[in-house]
């Protein structure tokens, strides 16, 4: 996914509510990342610009081995950002989240550096 980014930092503030990677463990290189989007920027783009941002940052500014992303099993949107960046799911934790009353399964998704195309 070479291509120039059209989300840039200045515009996270405004289209997201959340967005993070973990400190990593300087032991093992790995880190977890995650992005929230405010609902009025779904479906354009702008998780799957901010997570290959994230990402690539990750892996070539700080030089982490792994990164790890969970996503719950039905928002479908979410596991797509992290198929469609190249990330492998790795884990299905079952009821893992407890959400609105009802428990959720988490889907494990991770990429190593050597596997990142960004």
């Amino acid at each position: 996914m070479n291509r120039s980014p059209r989300l840039r930092r200045r515009d996270w503030k405004r289209t997201s509510r959340h967005h993070r990677i973990e400190a990593g463990d300087p032991v093992d290189g790995s880190t977890e990342i995650g992005i929230v989007l405010a609902p009025e920027f779904w479906g354009e783009g702008h998780g799957t610009e901010a997570s290959w941002l994230l990402t690539t940052y990750a892996f070539e500014e700080r030089r982490i081995h792994r990164m790890e992303a969970v996503a719950v099993d039905e928002n479908t949107d979410s596991c797509r950002i992290w198929e469609k960046l190249g990330f492998c799911q790795g884990g299905h934790l079952k009821e893992a989240a407890y959400h609105q009353g009802r428990y959720m399964d988490l889907l494990i998704y991770a990429v190593l550096e050597e596997e990142w195309q960004g």
